[in-house]
């Protein structure tokens, strides 16, 4: 858990010093493209239990980062 916490964090300030703002759908519309992306494009369905938890991380990965995104511009605004 630190090191997702550390990752998000990381690439949110990333994000933030490029000027990117926060905006819900965009998080909502980035998670689902990821899990579709990785469940379906990259064979996670081949692997059966673990691509769909794999998927399911990468997609939380991206919601959490719009998340912490949306958090750090309000403190930095």
């Amino acid at each position: 858990m630190d090191r997702l916490n550390d990752e998000t964090t990381n690439a949110a300030k990333s994000r933030l010093e490029q000027g990117v703002r926060p905006r819900f759908g965009r998080a909502t519309w980035r998670a689902a493209t990821q899990f579709i992306r990785s469940y379906f494009r990259s064979d996670g369905i081949l692997s059966g239990w673990t691509g769909l938890q794999v998927a399911a991380l990468q997609a939380g990965f991206g919601w959490i980062e719009e998340t912490k995104l949306r958090q750090m511009a309000a403190e930095f605004a």
